[in-house]
């Protein structure tokens, strides 16, 4: 990399693509990654228990109120 860049500082634009984790590429940063796997979490939990919040809470070992604290911060939605 030190080689390839031209200016005396790697910066992330200077880490050709195919190199690039597919996160960096898309722009999205450890949080969004985390949020995502999150949500899919709480959607299957969801599904699982037929969409009562209550049940989906058992399934993730967490309480009603924090779950339902979670889906709102996540924008999660039935579809």
């Amino acid at each position: 990399m030190a080689i390839l860049t031209i200016s005396d500082r790697i910066t992330p634009e200077s880490i050709p693509l195919e190199i690039q984790s597919p996160a960096a590429r898309s722009g999205n940063g450890l949080q969004e990654v985390r949020d995502a796997a999150e949500r899919e979490r709480i959607r299957q939990a969801l599904d699982q228990a037929g969409w009562n919040v209550a049940g989906a809470a058992r399934l993730l070992g967490t309480e009603r109120t924090s779950l339902h604290k979670r889906i709102r911060a996540l924008d999660i939605r039935r579809s």
